[in-house]
């Protein structure tokens, strides 16, 4: 009986067993059917369902933060919040709160309307009326009562005063800037250092007066205070004048002559035979020690380095290819840097240049990608950028350029002069080049000593001496109207050293050590025509009486015939003499003019001759090959402006196929449309040969082999610099920081390129050839039967979802309606893996269905290949997976029902078609102010690598990707220290994947405007 009893609770207590074991399986099964169903694309029960609640709920210029979203819990619960600390929410006791159940429980949800808002003033709202000319103002501060405005004006690179505005009245007034303010920007912007440069005083400085930052005047001031001198100089819409009627050769700070106060001289001062009135303005040398520091530091770094903004409007923009041509020339300086450079990432270098001699040999320029100063190359750029300057004068002007050209020139005036230190001696170069190209670093960094070479009776240098004549003749007629005492001691000196080179004639380079980096293999014939020439046609406006005496002597050495010459170069000037010489003899009603004249005519139908490259590019030679189009172009030009050939279309014609959009065709880099001026167009060259822009800033550590060996396009863009171009005859161009023959930049590739930009300043543009890549986001190869279906670099499976507008996927782009602009095809990309967090947001694939099914063999047999965008994320799929909206799947696979294919894909360049805008974008995130920014790239052709934001003082910040609290394709900024006062103007700089970048600047808070856009420069 007992073991009955038994065996019948063993039995049921089994059954209960069994019975459990079922309901616990019955249990798991709906609870992982229940989690299935309440899981959305990021993976995390009933999120969907909350962020459809706060999408519902929108908050202008606020967000839901919801500390538990995306995580497994039971219950979540999100607070509405400002981004803006000072705006107040319109909301009382307002949250969403959800039970995570099956279906999603809401105990409360929001409310209607919701939105943040700061107290507006009227300044605000009559700064949005003011339309400054040529100026913009920028908010410093705010109080209750007051806003604080800086007024900058374009181009000035520092503020011309305070602007205040009292809220209560929106009245606007500037005690620093006057009643006028507004028309501060209007007038011409003096700059003091000009003032320095052009007026030599001697042993003084000038005391200038100001409101502002604007200059008003300036009068000199002696250093040794028992001196006294009237000169006085003012700034008005004209720029600098002088107000009293004095000769700066009387009115100066230096001793007399007639004093037999003894001065310890350099051994090139003993020869002086110059009359008083002179005597001030000679090219000797008077000081008992230089005027700088050699027991200093060598170099300053730049403090806040960062790349300077630049825009195009077209390949074809002339105004803004003239402008970064200009930048390139800032880029090159040496010594210390002036308070009107440009180029926030160089710094002060070559501070000791000519201690070793006991002289001031700083300032000048670089050659190229080196630390060099060679003198001969130099002079022939500055004399050709003068020519440029002197004959399109209107254009430069045209283009507000032609005051920021002249500083170049100024420039390098100024340190020619000193290298000028006696009737026969001239300094020919400073450092040295095997020295300096054995390394690779920023010539902030460098502290080795530089060794200075010199020509002079015993050493001479017709060549050298000869270009530098030219120099300073074609620089005295360009001041002959601002500066008179000025010109007239450069057409002093041009004399003198022409009369240095023709009376002891030999190559600079058969003279001084080093001289073979820049070997004249013409000989000296041409400078000494050339120099003649420019002394001439200089005399004939500023010193008339000498004009006859001075042509008698060009024409006596132009006996010796020069042919027509094969190009116009450093080496080479024959055409350009033969120019002038032309140009002169016509002035002055000189029938041998015609000789000369057939000549240059010869010359520039030579050029129409020779072998080019199949989009255009004459070709000369292998080194520079684009700097002798662009030379030659120039001199074709002029020739044709003075009547002397017919060479217009040619020159314009290489113009526009340098920038880009020639008639014929136009550069390639890596199959696509270029330009070979760097920072110019869509496209162009990234990695120069140029140790400064290459090289990282001083705060990640020295410079070195490294930087030169880096994979990525240069540091810093080196905007306006004409690359060297390809080895032959072909419009192909390869990026290579290594092949100095194809990728440096130098001096004298850009002269003859400015000049010829100028000359085309107002004149129709070529009609753009059409070169856009084209808008079909799919191609006519089939998608399964091709013999390269597997050819693109991923692999994965391709499924299908309800992803049709892509501001419904997790990249929340905020297209109004993405198939009004065209865009149609969208796909989502692995979470966890090719998603990347967002940062492939709005890249293009291109996909297609593999040849091999794994499970479906021989299906997409007609589908083709197709081009879509990113827009969201895939939580569950693999590496490689793409799953895409239907109209994608279908353009794929033909059609085939919806299932799981094998397909292979890559990232591609985005057409057309994804692009309705001609630049790229960034969109303003609902909720960003001044304290906290959100920025979306947008209209886009690669992907994006980075954001940086700059403020007025220089200082940059980099702005992270945003993911889940902000929004996954959102870089943002929310640094106190970045929103400090004096922030704007803002520069936001976008790098993409092919290390091209583009820059948009924000002048104030009023343009931060939730799902507006700021434009940037070019298209990434």
């Amino acid at each position: 009986m007992k073991l009955s009893i038994l065996v019948m609770i063993n039995a049921a207590e089994a059954a209960w067993k069994e019975k459990f074991e079922k309901l616990k399986k019955l249990e798991e099964t709906q609870l992982a059917t229940e989690t299935l169903f309440r899981r959305n694309r990021s993976g995390n029960p009933c999120s969907a369902d909350v962020r459809a609640k706060m999408n519902e709920f929108a908050i202008e210029g606020g967000f839901w933060d919801c500390p538990n979203l995306d995580q497994d819990v039971a219950e979540i619960i999100c607070e509405p919040k400002c981004y803006d600390p000072n705006a107040e929410g319109n909301w009382k006791k307002t949250f969403i709160k959800a039970q995570c159940r099956n279906p999603t429980k809401f105990k409360k949800e929001g409310s209607e309307n919701m939105k943040c808002s700061v107290p507006t003033d009227k300044c605000s709202e009559k700064l949005e009326t003011f339309s400054i000319e040529k100026g913009h103002l920028a908010l410093i501060s705010s109080t209750s009562s007051v806003n604080k405005y800086n007024l900058w004006c374009d181009g000035s690179g520092t503020s011309a005063g305070e602007v205040i505005c009292k809220k209560k009245k929106g009245k606007f007034s500037s005690k620093q800037l006057g009643k006028s303010w507004e028309d501060t920007c209007n007038r011409f912007q003096c700059v003091e250092g000009d003032a320095m440069s052009n007026y030599q005083i001697g042993d003084g400085s000038w005391k200038c007066s100001k409101k502002g930052a604007i200059i008003k005047g300036c009068k000199a001031v002696c250093s040794d205070k028992s001196k006294k001198v009237r000169f006085q100089i003012a700034c008005d819409n004209d720029g600098w004048r002088i107000k009293k009627n004095a000769d700066l050769a009387h009115e100066t700070c230096s001793p007399s002559t007639t004093s037999t106060t003894t001065t310890t001289t350099t051994s090139t001062t003993t020869t002086s035979t110059t009359s008083p009135s002179t005597t001030t303005t000679s090219s000797q040398s008077t000081t008992t020690a230089p005027p700088f520091d050699c027991t200093g530091p060598t170099g300053v770094e730049a403090a806040s380095p960062s790349s300077t903004s630049v825009s195009s409007d077209s390949w074809l923009d002339y105004e803004s290819a003239l402008h970064k041509s200009i930048l390139f020339y800032e880029a090159q300086m040496s010594g210390q840097k002036p308070s009107w450079s440009r180029i926030p990432w160089r710094g002060d270098s070559a501070l000791h240049d000519g201690c070793n001699e006991g002289l001031d040999l700083t300032g000048g320029f670089y050659d190229a990608g080196d630390h060099v100063k060679f003198n001969f190359p130099a002079a022939f750029a500055l004399n050709t950028l003068v020519w440029g300057m002197i004959e399109y004068e209107a254009n430069y002007k045209l283009a507000g350029e032609y005051n920021a050209s002249k500083r170049i020139i100024d420039w390098g005036v100024d340190y020619f002069k000193r290298c000028h230190t006696g009737p026969t001696e001239l300094y020919a170069q400073v450092g040295d080049g095997d020295v300096d190209h054995s390394t690779w670093i920023r010539p902030e960094q460098m502290t080795a000593d530089r060794p200075v070479l010199k020509i002079d009776a015993n050493n001479p240098g017709s060549d050298l001496a000869g270009q530098t004549a030219a120099f300073f003749a074609s620089a005295a007629l360009l001041y002959k109207d601002t500066n008179l005492a000025e010109a007239r001691d450069l057409l002093r000196r041009a004399r003198e050293l022409l009369d240095f080179a023709d009376e002891h004639r030999a190559k600079y380079s058969d003279s001084i050590a080093t001289g073979n980096f820049y070997k004249s293999w013409s000989g000296y014939m041409d400078e000494l025509v050339l120099a003649a020439a420019w002394i001439a046609k200089s005399s004939r406006e500023l010193q008339p009486g000498k004009f006859s005496d001075d042509l008698q002597r060009a024409k006596d050495l132009a006996n010796h015939d020069l042919g027509w010459g094969g190009e116009y170069s450093w080496d080479n000037k024959t055409p350009a003499a033969n120019l002038l010489m032309y140009q002169v003899l016509e002035a002055a009603g000189d029938s041998q003019k015609e000789r000369f004249k057939t000549k240059i005519a010869g010359f520039v139908e030579n050029l129409k001759a020779t072998q080019k490259s199949p989009g255009g590019m004459v070709f000369i030679q292998q080194w520079g090959s684009a700097r002798h189009a662009a030379n030659a172009a120039f001199i074709a030009k002029l020739a044709t402006d003075a009547g002397a050939a017919n060479g217009d279309s040619f020159a314009k014609g290489q113009l526009d196929y340098l920038l880009g959009d020639g008639p014929s065709g136009h550069p390639l880099i890596n199959g696509r449309q270029a330009s070979f001026m760097v920072g110019h167009g869509d496209k162009f060259p990234t990695k120069p040969h140029h140790r400064a822009s290459s090289c990282k800033p001083a705060r990640e550590g020295d410079c070195d082999w490294s930087d030169k060996d880096a994979s990525g396009a240069n540091r810093w863009r080196l905007n306006g610099a004409l690359i060297g171009g390809p080895r032959s005859a072909t419009d192909n161009f390869v990026n290579d920081r290594g092949d100095f023959v194809t990728n440096e930049v130098a001096l004298d590739y850009n002269a003859g390129f400015q000049g010829l930009i100028a000359a085309y300043i107002g004149s129709p543009a070529t009609t753009p050839s059409t070169t856009t890549t084209s808008g079909s986001t799919s191609t006519t190869s089939g998608g399964g039967g091709g013999s390269d279906c597997d050819a693109f670099s991923k692999t994965g499976h391709l499924t299908q979802y309800s992803l049709e507008q892509s501001f419904s996927g997790n990249c929340e782009f905020a297209f109004d309606s993405a198939s009004n602009l065209g865009i149609t095809n969208f796909v989502a990309l692995p979470k966890s893996f090719e998603y990347s967090n967002g940062l492939n947001c709005g890249r293009c694939i291109k996909l297609k269905c593999s040849c091999e099914q794994s499970s479906f063999d021989g299906v997409c047999s007609t589908g083709q290949d197709t081009i879509a965008m990113v827009a969201d994320s895939c939580p569950e799929c693999s590496a490689g997976d793409v799953d895409s909206n239907l109209l994608v799947w279908n353009s794929v696979t033909g059609n085939e029902s919806p299932s799981r294919f094998d397909a292979s894909w890559e990232f591609v360049e985005c057409p057309s078609a994804f692009r309705p805008n001609p630049k790229s974008q960034l969109r303003w995130k609902p909720g960003s102010s001044q304290w906290w920014l959100g920025l979306q790239p947008t209209n886009m052709r690669f992907g994006i690598t980075s954001i940086t934001a700059r403020r007025s003082d220089g200082n940059e910040f980099s702005l992270p990707l945003g993911g889940n609290d902000v929004g996954f394709s959102f870089w943002f900024l929310s640094a106190s220290a970045f929103f400090a006062t004096d922030k704007y103007p803002m520069t936001i700089t976008v790098t993409n994947t092919e290390g091209n970048t583009a820059s948009g600047t924000v002048f104030s808070t009023s343009e931060i405007v939730a799902n507006t856009y700021l434009e940037l420069d070019a298209l990434l």
